[in-house]
C-alpha cells in the first residue's frame, strides 16, 4: 500500500464525500475495504485522472467508472489480474483505452458505453481470452474494431448499438464460434452481411434494426440453425432468401418498414415462429404457406398493401393477435372464424372494408375487436352476439354504420362500446338494455346508464 499512500491526494478525490476531509489513515482503510470487497464504483464528473496505484488492488473483481472526466485509463489497470467486470459509462471525453487492457486475463465483461469521443480500440483487446460480454453501445465516433476481435473465442454477446460511424463491423465475425447475441442497431455503414455470418452456429439473436442501408441478406443466413430472433426493423431489405425457411428455431421475425413486396413460400417452414411483424412493408399478398405457421401467436400486417388474406390464414390455430390496421382489405375470408385462440383483432382505418363474415362470431376467445374509422362498413353481422368473451368493441367514426344488430345485447361481458359524436343518428336496438354489466362508453363517453335512460321502461 506504499504507492497508495503516495497517491493519497488522488484517492481522496475519489473517496465518498463523507471521507474527503478525514485523515489519510481513514482513506487508506476505505481503499483496503474496497479491495477486500472486490468492488470499486467511481462516479464523479470532476474526476479527470485515476491514480496509477489502482493497479495494487489485486482483489478487485468489479470496477465501474461512471460520468467521469477521464481522457484515458492508467496503464496500471492491466495489473488487476482478478478483474472480471470493467464498466466505463458516460465518460464523454474518453478518447483511448490503454494497451495494458489486454493483460486482464480474467475479464469476462467489458462495457464501454456512451463514451462519445472514443475513436479507436487497442489491438490488445483480442488477448482477453475469457471475455464473454462486450458492449460499445452509443460510442458514436468509434470508427473501427481491431482485427484481433476475431480472436475472442469465448465471446457470447457483442453489443454495438448506435455506433453510427463504425465501418466494417462484421469483419472476422465468422470466427466468433460461441457468439449467441449480436446487436448492431442503427449502423448506416452496413450495406450487406458477409457470407461468413453463417458460421455462427450458436447465434440465437441477430438485431440489425435501423441499419437503413442494408438491402440484402446472404443465402448463408439459413445455416444459423439456432437463431431464435431476427430483427430487421426499418432496414431496406427488398427480399428474403429462400434459405430463410431453414431457420427451424426462429421464434421472432421483425421486418417492419422493409422494402419487401413478396414473401417466399419457404416462410411456411418456420415451424417455431411465434411473432411475425410485417408492419409498413410493401407486401400485396401473403403466400398460402403462411397457414403452416402453426405456432404463430402474433401477426402484424398494419399498413401493408394487401387487399385480401389467403384462406389458409384460418389454419393459424395458435394466433392470438392479428393487426390489419391501415390495410386496404375489402373483406375477411370466411376461414377467419377458425382462429379459436384469437384474442385481439385490429381493423382500425381499414377504409375499404365493407363487410365482416358471419363466421366472425366463431371467435370464442376474442376480447377486443377494433373497427375505428372503417368508413365503408355498413352493417355488423348478427353473429357478433356470439362473442361471449368480448370486452371491447370500438366503432368510432364508422360513419356509414347506421344501426347495431339486435344480437348486441347478448354480449354479457362487454364493458366498453366506443362510439363518438359523429354517430348520433345510429339506431341502437332495445336489446342494448341487457348490457347491465360494467360501464359501456357510447356517444363520446356517455355511460350505459345514461343511454338506458333514453328508453322508456
Amino acid at each position: 500500500m506504499n504507492r497508495i499512500a503516495d497517491d493519497i491526494c488522488y484517492w481522496r478525490e475519489i473517496a465518498p464525500k463523507a471521507l474527503r476531509n478525514k485523515p489519510d489513515e481513514e482513506i487508506v482503510a476505505w481503499i483496503e475495504r474496497c479491495n477486500q470487497q472486490g468492488t470499486l464504483h467511481i462516479q464523479r464528473r470532476s474526476q479527470t485522472k485515476l491514480p496509477e496505484s489502482i493497479g495494487a488492488l489485486q482483489n478487485l473483481h468489479t470496477l465501474i467508472l461512471g460520468e467521469c472526466s477521464l481522457i484515458t485509463l492508467p496503464e496500471s489497470i492491466g495489473r488487476l489480474k482478478n478483474l472480471q467486470t470493467l464498466v466505463v459509462s458516460l465518460c464523454e471525453i474518453l478518447t483511448t483505452l490503454p494497451e495494458s487492457i489486454g493483460q486482464l486475463q480474467n475479464l469476462q465483461t467489458l462495457y464501454i458505453k456512451n463514451c462519445k469521443k472514443l475513436t479507436t480500440l487497442p489491438e490488445s483487446i483480442g488477448q482477453l481470452k475469457n471475455l464473454q460480454r462486450l458492449d460499445f453501445s452509443y460510442c458514436k465516433n468509434l470508427s473501427m474494431l481491431p482485427e484481433s476481435i476475431g480472436a475472442l473465442q469465448n465471446l457470447q454477446t457483442l453489443y454495438l448499438k448506435d455506433c453510427e460511424n463504425l465501418t466494417t463491423p462484421l469483419k472476422n465475425i465468422g470466427t466468433l464460434q460461441n457468439l449467441h447475441t449480436l446487436i448492431l442497431w442503427y449502423n448506416k455503414n452496413i450495406t450487406m452481411l458477409p457470407e461468413c455470418i453463417g458460421r455462427l452456429q450458436n447465434l440465437q439473436r441477430l438485431d440489425l434494426r435501423g441499419c437503413e442501408n442494408l438491402t440484402t441478406l446472404p443465402e448463408s443466413i439459413g445455416t444459423l440453425r439456432n437463431l431464435q430472433e431476427l430483427n430487421l426493423y426499418h432496414c431496406k431489405i427488398t427480399a428474403l432468401p429462400d434459405g430463410i425457411g431453414h431457420l427451424q428455431n426462429l421464434q421472432k421475425l421483425d421486418l417492419c418498414g422493409c422494402n419487401i413486396s413478396v414473401l417466399p413460400e419457404s416462410i411456411g417452414q418456420l415451424q417455431n415462429l411465434q411473432e411475425l411483424n410485417l408492419c409498413n412493408c410493401k407486401i400485396t399478398a401473403l403466400p398460402e404457406s403462411i397457414g403452416q405457421l402453426h405456432n404463430l401467436q402474433e401477426l402484424n400486417l398494419s399498413s401493408c398493401k394487401m387487399t385480401t388474406l389467403p384462406e389458409s390464414i384460418g389454419q393459424l390455430h395458435n394466433l392470438q393477435e392479428l393487426d390489419l390496421s391501415y390495410c386496404k382489405i375489402t373483406t375477411l375470408p370466411k376461414s377467419i372464424g377458425q382462429l379459436q385462440n384469437l384474442q385481439r383483432l385490429n381493423l382500425d382505418w381499414c377504409k375499404s372494408l365493407t363487410t365482416l363474415p358471419e363466421t366472425i362470431g366463431q371467435l370464442s376467445n376474442l376480447w377486443e375487436l377494433s373497427l375505428q374509422r372503417c368508413y365503408k362498413l355498413t352493417v355488423l353481422p348478427e353473429s357478433i352476439g356470439q362473442l361471449q368473451n368480448l370486452l371491447r368493441l370500438d366503432l368510432r367514426s364508422c360513419k356509414n354504420l347506421t344501426m347495431l344488430p339486435e344480437s348486441i345485447g347478448q354480449l354479457q361481458n362487454l364493458n366498453t362500446l366506443d362510439f363518438d359524436n359523429s354517430q348520433n343518428s345510429m339506431v341502437v336496438p332495445e336489446s342494448i338494455k341487457q348490457l347491465r354489466n360494467g360501464v359501456v362508453r357510447v356517444f363520446d363517453r356517455m355511460s350505459l346508464k345514461t343511454l338506458l335512460s333514453m328508453f322508456p321502461e
